[in-house]
């Protein structure tokens, strides 16, 4: 897999979220409907005031059968998680059970899935905004996928902001066929281990209900 193409093509995606805008900027709305979702595609890039922090690529058959390749781009820490330049992490998550290997290992460690929940809904694992918000329909952007509707929620939970280090806003680019092409989690303020700034994870969906089979290593 070349991460340094599809890291260019998340990159431009970033520039086409932009900043997040106040909550009084767009009428209030009620969340988007969304069409069914049973497997999906997604890349993400995570970034610090611009920087470059991790990329990771990962494949859906449903919320708890996932494969995914994550590559560390800097050294840093980011809460209570280190990240080492060059690091790549492989994971499959089967059923309650994640398999893991690092760089160049070919055996699997394995442990129990602490994210595992029986028939949950993949919508709603990936993108039910369950937390205390204001949305705010921004209006439609251009992205790579296609013309969508911009929405945006302003976490108004205050412990939440706290824990997180800033102000959490989530973004969220949905098409007119109910398709979340593109999401976005960000958090501004004192980041935990990073400093003052910004830390955005900016995701990139394609594939929705292609046929994805994931099975656990040496299935």
């Amino acid at each position: 897999m070349n991460h340094r193409l599809w890291l260019a093509a998340l990159a431009a995606l970033l520039l086409l979220a932009g900043a997040p805008v106040a909550p009084a900027a767009a009428q209030a709305v009620s969340p988007p409907a969304l069409a069914p979702l049973r497997t999906v595609r997604d890349r993400a890039l995570l970034s610090f005031n611009g920087r470059p922090l991790q990329v990771c690529e990962r494949d859906w058959q449903s919320w708890n059968r996932v494969h995914g390749v994550c590559q560390d781009l800097a050294t840093a820490t980011v809460y209570d998680q280190r990240f080492i330049a060059g690091t790549v992490v492989e994971f499959v998550l089967f059923d309650g059970t994640r398999y893991e290997r690092v760089n160049e290992q070919t055996s699997w460690t394995a442990s129990p899935d602490p994210s595992f929940a029986a028939d949950r809904d993949l919508n709603e694992a990936l993108f039910l905004i369950a937390e205390r918000s204001e949305l705010t329909r921004v209006g439609v952007a251009q992205l790579a996928g296609g013309a969508a509707t911009h929405y945006q929620y302003w976490v108004l939970d205050e412990a939440r902001n706290a824990a997180a280090g800033g102000q959490v806003v989530y973004d969220q680019f949905v098409s007119d066929q109910g398709q979340v092409l593109q999401s976005q989690i960000g958090v501004r303020g004192a980041i935990p281990g990073l400093g003052d700034g910004e830390l955005v994870e900016l995701r990139a969906f394609r594939d929705f209900n292609a046929p994805i089979v994931i099975a656990p290593p040496g299935a």
